[in-house]
């Protein structure tokens, strides 16, 4: 593992819409070893297969259903019963003010377009009707916007005349997987931290590379190992 070990282990929780892919692939990657965190609960919005592999680890996992509200106040109480200090979404859900004041902008999440474009639901598909031929996948802290808040890394992804939402979705996810780790991480290493008075630090995003690269800030090797690996054994 690159950078300095943490004095205390991260503590992590994390809110699911669908079938959680990008979570079991970081709990695959903390049992590896390879990120200094722990997930300590996780939070769906509907019946996902998650579920029963973040229970056979022996961490909780509730489903909160939405109510046609921001969500949620329970996900308020869940956050304090199990001292999360960040949250990873890979989420369709806006968040209550309540979630994200309680977080102090500790909340990541992947959006799979090229932000500042295409923030909110349907990024995919709004992508290939535009006819761009270049999108990205997005690692985004919360704010209380919609998928505008800082930008942490992205990774540039090609569009083809013959893409669907499923073919699409597939090269973002691969392109995707990389940096989530790393941003989980450098969480976990405390190279991405608040700082007062200047707020984020993120060292990695000020150093540019040597060669032009897809995606910016850098991976560390052995995660862009493991994510290769991880994507070639998902069904086609």
């Amino acid at each position: 593992m690159s950078g300095a070990a943490s004095a205390s282990v991260r503590r992590i929780a994390w809110a699911v819409s669908g079938k959680g892919r990008a979570l079991h692939a970081v709990l695959e990657a903390v049992d590896a070893g390879l990120l200094p965190v722990t997930i300590v609960a996780v939070v769906i919005d509907r019946p996902s297969p998650i579920s029963s592999i973040v229970e056979a680890r022996g961490l909780p996992c509730r489903l909160i259903e939405p109510d046609g509200k921001p969500y949620h106040p329970d996900l308020v109480t869940l956050l304090a019963e199990q001292r999360a200090e960040w949250l990873g979404l890979t989420f369709n859900r806006l968040l209550a003010d309540e979630v994200v004041q309680q977080m102090h902008g500790r909340i990541f999440n992947l959006h799979l377009s090229l932000l500042p474009m295409f923030p909110g639901f349907g990024s995919i598909k709004r992508t290939l009707a535009s006819g761009m031929r270049l999108t990205a996948a997005t690692v985004h802290l919360v704010d209380g916007t919609t998928d505008q808040g800082p930008i942490l890394t992205q990774s540039a992804v090609p569009v083809t005349n013959h893409d669907t939402l499923a073919t699409l979705g597939r090269r973002l996810f691969e392109a995707a997987l990389p940096m989530l780790l790393q941003v989980v991480r450098s969480i976990g290493d405390a190279e991405l931290r608040f700082t007062t008075p200047s707020g984020l630090s993120w060292p990695r995003a000020d150093i540019v590379p040597a060669l032009p690269t897809p995606v910016f800030p850098l991976v560390d090797a052995d995660l862009l190992d493991f994510a290769t690996a991880h994507c070639q054994r998902l069904p086609s």
